[in-house]
């Protein structure tokens, strides 16, 4: 085991670490940028607006991941990703079908 299988566990919970408090991060920016931007047009926003527009972004958030779920999307992007960028899947997937050709399978 290199000091890279090493590191790559590290490297994953960071990135997924990172993407959910990134999220929050967001969504605060994107509240305060609307208050300042409007306090600046004259228009004032209590304080507790912050709340109703952190329940919008969520869920149009959750919508977006409702569609994307839907229409399974999260699997076409895998499936492109590995047929076009893995060649590991790519031998894989002759593989099978040389052992098809030679078993005489056929795919209904």
């Amino acid at each position: 085991m290199t000091i890279v299988d090493k590191l790559i566990p590290q490297y994953v919970r960071f990135l997924w670490g990172y993407g959910y408090v990134s999220l929050v991060l967001a969504m605060t920016s994107f509240g305060m940028a609307m208050v300042t931007m409007l306090t600046v047009k004259g228009i004032y926003i209590p304080l507790w607006a912050l709340v109703g527009i952190g329940a919008l972004v969520v869920g149009f958030c959750t919508f977006v991941g409702y569609i994307s779920e839907t229409r399974n999307i999260q699997n076409r992007i895998t499936s492109h990703a590995n047929t076009n960028a893995n060649p590991e899947i790519q031998r894989l997937c002759r593989d099978i079908d040389a052992i098809k050709k030679k078993l005489e399978i056929i795919d209904e």
